[in-house]
């Protein structure tokens, strides 16, 4: 636990001296409150998450929720400002353009807007932080972050569309990730490949195709290209002269975990698809498991497999052994590192955040026959599934990107 806090510490400084590096000695905040529409997709994107993560703060705080509004603010700048952001915005600075200029006050808004979000929580690291960012030569800055106003929500930053957009885009970034992990691809250091989507809709592919530099930047592809196929389904592939011949190391490719309410109208499909695909797909729909803990068998199956797959659906929460498996799950991404990809079948991610609609039932009933430490163990489980970037499965969607 200390460790993984001294880590984020740790990240938050690398953070903040990536951001005084591309902004460079010369750079001016904006005065004025930025305008998304503006400015680039990736820019529009963060904004919008961020203005999302300040709302469900501030509601979170309010409610005297601290543990919730602590893992927002967290979620926001692991998961979204620090893994997706900082990431996707590198290509920006290899120019002098506008790009560049989004680029950098999106940056430093963000980290000015983030430190004060943060600052409840972890008050000197983000004083000393937020000391050393630039300040506007029109207004007067403040003598501490402490003294400063609290975030308030934005409503023109928010963009339903282009966060649409980006789930699809940081889903297909996974599928890309996954797929070259279960293909054994053999990378030396900083070697990168070609890749190539072939899309079944053309709504797909006009949704992809303007943002194939976004995928390539955060797959680490020198080339990315989507493409219409006739099929009815969309998947990924992996193009590139160096595949192992032999098999992983590992003997399942997927770990497929779902609660039967998806099996029939969702989970078989992707199964089938999974299977054409030659993909080794561990399917957890008929194992024995024990009375409250998961079998060894299922326990070993998780362990041996190289991407972990859950969908997510309205009665997920009912199964004592979907949470527990779910709970394994997050334990495997952490400490073995494995791919974890949610599918939100017919949910939303914030309902897996805060546990509520259906799953507050069920967890009224779970507290009535297990402990508060596993209740707490499947709590934060859902919680870190819920900010982790997926698939978001309505009954218009074309889900099958895999």
């Amino acid at each position: 636990m200390v460790v993984g806090y001294r880590q984020w510490c740790n990240k938050l400084w690398n953070a903040v001296r990536f951001a005084m590096m591309k902004l460079g000695d010369g750079y001016t905040p904006p005065v004025q409150t930025l305008r998304p529409e503006t400015m680039t997709f990736s820019c529009q994107w963060i904004l919008s998450v961020l203005n999302k993560t300040i709302s469900n703060t501030v509601d979170s705080l309010n409610a005297f929720e601290l543990s919730d509004a602590a893992n927002t603010v967290y979620a926001w700048w692991q998961y979204q400002f620090c893994d997706v952001f900082i990431e996707a915005i590198k290509p920006s600075f290899a120019a002098d353009n506008q790009s560049r200029i989004h680029a950098q006050d999106a940056l430093w808004v963000c980290l000015e807007t983030g430190l004060r979000l943060l600052h409840p929580f972890m008050p000197y690291i983000t004083e000393e932080l937020w000391q050393r960012l630039p300040s506007s030569q029109d207004s007067e800055r403040k003598a501490s972050i402490m003294i400063c106003d609290y975030p308030s929500s934005i409503e023109m930053w928010t963009n339903e569309k282009v966060e649409t957009e980006m789930d699809m885009v940081l889903a297909t970034v996974k599928t890309l990730r996954a797929l070259r992990a279960a293909e054994s691809l053999k990378r030396q250091r900083n070697e990168k490949f070609h890749a190539f989507a072939l899309s079944g809709n053309a709504l797909t592919l006009g949704i992809v195709k303007p943002h194939e530099l976004e995928i390539r930047t955060l797959a680490n592809l020198s080339s990315f290209e989507v493409m219409l196929r006739g099929e009815d389904k969309a998947f990924v592939m992996v193009k590139t002269g160096d595949v192992s011949d032999q098999r992983s190391r590992l003997e399942w490719d997927v770990f497929l975990s779902f609660q039967r309410d998806a099996r029939h109208k969702f989970t078989e499909r992707l199964y089938e698809v999974l299977v054409k695909e030659q993909v080794r797909v561990w399917n957890n729909d008929d194992v024995e498991r024990g009375n409250h803990e998961l079998g060894a068998s299922l326990v070993e199956a998780m362990e041996d497999s190289v991407a972990l797959v859950v969908v997510l659906s309205p009665n997920y929460a009912k199964s004592h052994w979907c949470l527990e498996e779910l709970a394994m799950l997050c334990d495997l991404k952490s400490s073995l590192g494995r791919l974890v990809l949610p599918i939100f079948y017919e949910v939303e991610p914030c309902m897996l955040r805060k546990q509520n609609g259906p799953y507050e039932m069920d967890f009224e009933e779970h507290s009535k026959r297990f402990s508060e430490e596993k209740i707490q163990r499947w709590r934060r489980a859902l919680n870190i599934i819920g900010n982790i970037p997926g698939f978001v499965y309505r009954y218009d969607s074309n889900i099958l990107h895999l």
